[in-house]
């Protein structure tokens, strides 16, 4: 829908009409989608029937009497993913184990090498998740610490990456330690963020969790200039004791043109069903190599390689770590995985 041509202004959508203001839409987490202020209805109706009658359906089935700003939680599929999902549904019901044992190797290793294009890093380094809040529970839960050791993330950061350093640090004593990146958000500079990024950091800290672009305040943080300070930071620290540069991505990804391997940061996770419009319930968790040295897996992985070490009784000795770390399991998006590829 064109605001312009319908009367709906920024200042009329935030100020009043559809939505009380935009403190209320703040409150709802993004949960709402924002009624239509001005528009006839029925005249969105006919055109979006007559559209289907000539065969050209929209990218996107939204409902026209809305205006739709959820893409912040999770996004309406366009049309390819849409009947991606549908198909795979189908033959799941057709033949269940058939279908499984066809094509769910294939359809992960689909998945995996199209995510791994998307970013431009190789295959390897990708493991799949069902969420953000997956893939960050799954690093910081299993994240290689000492006694001593810390990590330091921002106040500003989002509640998946607070709680799980918080489980974290009740499990084994690891300290954790929030910092204010900048006073406010409408004002804040690069030059802010990063010095006090840099200030942050001590010869104890071994992770610096962050997130790419904050969704309480539209804050995106400057990763290149961040990695560069954190890279500094570890001149002359042995391996182990290096710092991980972790970042929760998901509202970064599908709307930047960056690999995480170019913005020098060590660890992303993200989900797919935002910004990036892929299938609900899909997300990544990408490394480096040396920072999946640093990482172990706890969920027991269905990769064939992993599975077929425990039929012989002996650890697996040929799966990536990202293999290792890819939840085992049937997920939700288990079987179309291969959607965003469509």
């Amino acid at each position: 829908m064109n605001g312009e041509d319908r009367g709906l202004t920024r200042r009329r959508l935030l100020a009043g009409g559809g939505i009380a203001g935009a403190s209320a839409l703040a409150a709802a987490g993004g949960y709402i989608a924002a009624r239509e202020i001005a528009g006839d209805d029925d005249g969105d109706r006919h055109t979006a029937a007559a559209a289907s009658d000539r065969g050209d359906a929209p990218l996107f089935e939204l409902d026209p009497r809305y205006v739709n700003l959820t893409t912040f939680v999770l996004a309406t599929h366009p049309r390819p993913v849409h009947d991606a999902i549908e198909r795979h549904r189908r033959k799941l019901d057709e033949n269940t184990a058939l279908y499984l044992r066809e094509a769910e190797v294939a359809l992960e290793e689909a998945s995996r090498s199209a995510l791994a294009g998307y970013l431009g890093v190789r295959p390897d380094g990708v493991a799949l998740t069902d969420s953000t809040t997956m893939g960050i529970a799954l690093v910081y839960a299993r994240l290689r610490l000492d006694p001593g050791d810390e990590v330091v993330t921002s106040e500003h950061d989002f509640f998946a990456t607070h709680e799980s350093l918080r489980l974290r640090e009740r499990l084994d004593g690891v300290t954790v330690r929030r910092v204010r990146l900048h006073d406010d958000p409408e004002s804040a500079s690069m030059g802010q963020i990063v010095s006090a990024a840099s200030r942050a950091l001590s010869p104890r800290t071994r992770a610096l969790a962050l997130t790419w672009v904050h969704s309480s305040s539209g804050v995106k943080l400057p990763l290149r200039e961040i990695a560069a300070v954190v890279a500094e930071a570890n001149r002359g620290r042995r391996e182990r004791e290096r710092i991980l540069l972790c970042v929760d991505g998901v509202h970064g990804l599908g709307v930047e043109d960056a690999s995480p391997a170019d913005l020098g940061i060590d660890v992303l996770a993200s989900g797919c069903h935002k910004w990036l419009f892929g299938p609900r319930g899909t997300g990544l968790v990408w490394a480096a190599p040396h920072a999946w040295r640093r990482l172990a897996p706890t969920i027991p992985s269905f990769d064939p390689r992993v599975y077929s070490a425990w039929t012989e009784d002996h650890p697996p000795r040929d799966a990536p770590p990202s293999a290792l770390m890819t939840p085992g399991g049937f997920h939700s998006g288990r079987a179309w995985r291969t959607a965003p590829t469509t």
